[in-house]
């Protein structure tokens, strides 16, 4: 393997992990934002126009009283 082989291979894994750990954070504050949405008042909800499965989801939600359930949801 040539020199500049191993530097490309070396920047595409740097590239991945960056990425990887990226998507990771995303998914993190998207689990947040979920979170937080989910203790708006229904008046609240209503108002962010969000698409019909995601506030029946929410809805959903907040009847399990279990949190080792929520946390699958």
């Amino acid at each position: 393997m040539h020199a500049d082989e191993h530097h490309d291979d070396h920047e595409e894994n740097h590239e991945h992990a960056l990425s990887k750990t990226r998507r990771k954070q995303q998914m993190h504050d998207l689990q947040h934002l979920g979170e937080r949405i989910a203790t708006l008042s229904d008046d609240k909800l209503a108002e962010l126009d969000l698409p019909e499965r995601l506030v029946d989801a929410v809805h959903e939600l907040r009847r399990i009283h279990s949190n080792g359930g929520k946390c699958n949801i």
